[in-house]
């Protein structure tokens, strides 16, 4: 009898080991290639670990600077004791989105478990977040939007549990994994508004008792006083400075069409009031944003036509299985059909989540910004598998069709899924891996073996410190205890420190008159490589391609 009741658990347990050996194997290795926003983040890391500073030596700070953007904090913070033990390396730095990955599905299931009090369907909604692509795939990078996506689906599992337990604890807890949310990803700060806000809306719907109706009106106020109001007087481009520069309010290319239709128009000796009713940014800007949004929920997207940013691109993958839509439109359809609040939060859950992504008009449709959609789409497309077989039960199929047709989603889903891990493990290191800078982990390994040798040393980018400071600990050591290291160095323009030259030339040896005795020179792959100068090594990408070339000039 014990087993009867238990068995749940047993399953559970089974999922989350798959979950987290999806996420944890060869994690160092897949994806191959350390991109620019991980490297920056290790080091942050580092250097809150051993001195609770930044790079510039701000003690504790609120957000992190990188150039002209700010990173949010959390995942920063919570990276930093990882590389504390683990030291600074690949995995230390990928292991906390790697956990949170995993937790996202026991969310699910408790989430799912709490809105329709059942455990089966539970159950294969975490699975299918388990087995999701769009999941694994990003929970395998330090990746800011897991973190947001994990603390925000907290917050919703709270304030579920606080709704049908009528415990306002509950309810004021959302507050504190809001916050979190909101401190760990810019596509948060709407989002997890939002969702506040849907949380007062929902206590009415579920008819709650005035004191959960009280709380949800209290973290709410809460939630727009602190931090929004806050930032907006204390340092508003720390939120703004990335949407400003990716935002479709901001995008030359929806005012340039503005202005076309103006000029197309004639307004300067056409009627001027038809042009303003047709051709103004309301109109403009809502058509963007609705297409955008659009995007985010088309096959072209969730099958994998679509896939952008190209760093987290595997070849010919999927966010969402093949014949997924197809029980996505069941789940909804059943979802609709008896819609109560519990419903209805789902529902709530899918469609929000692309909201902050259509304002966007950077690598769009951009599957890093849409991670909020990722829950609603397992639970519902469980939902829809869930039913289907009750239909088919009401309509007494025999056992053995019943059978087959269970075999055969199942092996569909086996096959699909050894697909889509046969794309990352085999094809993604090889693949056309041009922007994941995976030439940088060789690239300082030779940096380490020929830089003792030379007076003065001359890399490619004013930013290539990171790379080194990653890798190499005497880079790191040298650099980060040299008192003009944070306010001698830039992130455009040339700068020195010591015997190492940043330039913000990609080609660092080009003319005759540019050579320095007893120097060792870092080109780029665009650089021609004069016939006066010596190779002595070469930094190659995954695939074998020669992206850095390290020059001397020999001796007479």
């Amino acid at each position: 009898m014990v087993i009867r009741f238990k068995w749940y658990f047993l399953f559970l347990a089974l999922i989350l080991i798959l979950a987290f050996i999806l996420r944890f194997y060869k994690l160092s290795s897949i994806p191959n290639g350390f991109y620019f926003d991980e490297v920056t983040l290790g080091v942050d890391s580092y250097t809150i670990a051993h001195s609770l500073t930044d790079e510039f030596g701000n003690f504790a700070p609120d957000f992190f600077r990188i150039g002209a953007d700010f990173r949010h904090p959390a995942l920063v913070y919570i990276t930093a004791p990882f590389v504390k033990i683990l030291g600074l390396n690949i995995f230390a730095v990928r292991a906390p989105t790697a956990l949170l990955g995993v937790l996202t599905v026991l969310l699910v299931y408790l989430l799912t478990e709490k809105l329709f009090k059942q455990k089966s369907l539970a159950l294969l909604s975490a699975l299918l977040l388990a087995i999701s692509p769009w999941l694994i795939n990003l929970s395998r990078s330090a990746n800011d939007a897991i973190f947001a996506l994990f603390f925000l689906l907290l917050a919703d599992t709270l304030f579920v549990y606080g709704i049908t337990q009528k415990k306002k604890s509950y309810i004021y807890l959302t507050y504190v994994f809001a916050l979190l949310a909101w401190f760990s990803y810019s596509g948060a700060i709407l989002m997890s508004t939002i969702h506040m806000a849907a949380f007062l809306a929902f206590a009415f719907l579920a008819r709650s008792p005035r004191n959960i109706k009280f709380a949800a009106l209290a973290v709410l106020i809460a939630f727009v006083i602190f931090p929004n109001c806050f930032y907006a007087f204390a340092g508003l481009e720390k939120l703004t400075g990335r949407f400003d520069q990716v935002s479709i309010f901001s995008s030359p290319g929806t005012k340039l069409v503005l202005q076309e239709q103006i000029k197309e128009d004639g307004a300067e000796n056409g009627p001027i009031i038809l042009t303003r009713m047709f051709h103004n940014k309301v109109t403009n800007y809502s058509i963007d944003l609705v297409n955008n949004y659009v995007t985010y929920l088309s096959p072209q997207f969730l099958l994998g036509q679509l896939q952008l940013p190209v760093r987290y691109k595997i070849d010919r993958a999927f966010l969402i299985y093949l014949f997924e839509p197809v029980f996505l439109l069941t789940g909804l359809y059943f979802l609709f059909k008896g819609l109560n609040w519990q419903k209805g939060f789902v529902v709530f859950m899918l469609l929000a989540a692309p909201i902050p992504a259509a304002l966007t008009i950077e690598d769009t449709p951009n599957m890093q910004r849409a991670i909020f959609m990722i829950p609603a789409l397992g639970i519902i497309i469980a939902y829809g598998i869930y039913n289907l077989f009750f239909v088919f039960k009401k309509f007494k199929l025999s056992r053995r069709v019943f059978t087959i047709s269970i075999l055969v989603l199942v092996a569909a889903y086996v096959y699909l899924f050894a697909y889509f891990m046969h794309q990352l493990f085999v094809h993604q290191p090889e693949h056309q891996n041009w922007f994941r800078d995976s030439q940088w982990q060789s690239a300082s390994q030779l940096f380490q073996k020929l830089e003792p040798k030379y007076s003065s040393v001359y890399t490619n980018s004013p930013i290539s410190y990171y790379y080194l400071t990653f890798y190499s600990e005497s880079f790191r050591n040298f650099l980060l205890n040299s008192p003009s290291f944070k306010n001698n160095r830039s992130y455009k323009d040339t700068w020195q420190l010591g015997k190492y030259n940043f330039s913000s030339s990609n080609c660092t040896l080009r003319e005759p008159k540019d050579v320095k005795p007893n120097s060792l020179y870092i080109n780029g792959q665009v650089c021609d490589t004069p016939t006066w100068a010596r190779v002595v090594g070469e930094a190659k990408s995954s695939d074998g391609t020669v992206i850095l070339r390290f020059l001397d000039i020999p001796n007479k």
